[in-house]
Order: structure tokens, then sequence, then C-alpha cells
């Protein structure tokens, strides 16, 4: 495990994993789960987000408007937290600076997508 983040308006936590530890960095992916579902998880867990590094950036496979829209929605500077300490993770271990890009909640980019209704 990387880091764990606690939540700060909830008494559940994030945790942030490392998977593919072997291997270049473009094959390394990160899977972060909320701390209540794992502890009660029998077989499966759902991820609150999975990234990868593209180009020196953190990019979201899985994304956490998607998952988890409720604690995204309260829990916004969370972002920070988990591009800090993945940052340090990988600067240690790859001697890499990488930076987190956040895609637009789908949401927001339907209504973007939308221009010809106005």
């Amino acid at each position: 495990m990387i880091a764990t983040l606690p939540l700060h308006h909830s008494s559940d936590s994030l945790e942030i994993r490392h998977l593919n530890k072997n291997g270049a960095l473009r094959h390394q992916l990160f899977i972060i789960t909320m701390k209540s579902d794992v502890d009660k998880a029998q077989y499966t867990v759902k991820p609150f987000a999975e990234l990868m590094v593209f180009n020196n950036c953190l990019r979201f496979v899985v994304q956490p408007e998607k998952q988890y829209p409720e604690v995204v929605n309260v829990e916004e500077e969370v972002f920070s937290e988990i591009e800090r300490s993945l940052t340090m993770f990988l600067k240690k271990i790859y001697s890499i600076d990488v930076s987190l890009v956040r895609n637009n909640p789908s949401a927001e980019r339907r209504v973007a997508n939308q221009w010809h209704l106005r």
C-alpha cells in the first residue's frame, strides 16, 4: 500500500495500492479503494479509481465520479492528496515528476457536447 488518505467528511478513508510492481513505468497501475469496502469484502472490491502514468501524467482509467459520485461531490480536496501521494511515490521509485490530469465528469462532457442544441 502506498498511502491511506482520510476523508474529511466521513469516518472512511481511501487506500492507494500499486499493482504491476515489476516492469516499465507505462505498465504501472494504481488502484484506490475505500477502506470500508476492503474491510468488509469477501471476494471483490469496487474501486474508487484506477490510475496509470501516460506521458508523465497520472490519468484516471476508472473515474471516481462514476464509481462514487457522492464522495467526489463532498471530497474535492482528496484529488490533491492523491496526486501528492503518487507523485512522491513515483519520484522515489522511478525518479520522475508527474502531475494528475482530471477529465471533466461525464455529465459535464455530455453538456459540453450538446452545443448544437443551444
